[in-house]
């Protein structure tokens, strides 16, 4: 856990993550009106993500499928994942820029 995130279970919040890591999207806590939206952004429990910038205290860049999605904090710590294995599969801009 870093930066005040809460575990849950096996999940933790999104903002814990470091840039290039992957997670699977657990559960998003919040209101029905913020999961409408990220689930409108393509963020719902069993998509893969990828953290292209940040998390920090501004928030976080995140790959998801084919696009790019920057999310503020409130929204980033909202969202519960289950790590995957660093970067592998990362695109290789993102490997070069590490």
């Amino acid at each position: 856990m870093r930066g005040g995130a809460p575990d849950v279970g096996d999940a933790t919040a999104l903002s814990s993550l470091r840039r290039g890591e992957r997670a699977r999207v657990e559960r998003i806590e919040g209101s029905a009106s913020l999961a409408q939206r990220l689930r409108m952004f393509g963020i719902r429990p069993g998509i893969d993500v990828l953290v292209l910038h940040g998390p920090n205290g501004r928030g976080a860049v995140l790959q998801v499928g084919g696009g790019r999605i920057a999310l503020g904090r409130a929204v980033v710590d909202r969202i519960l994942v289950a790590s995957r294995n660093g970067t592998e599969g990362a695109p290789n801009r993102l490997r070069e820029a590490s």
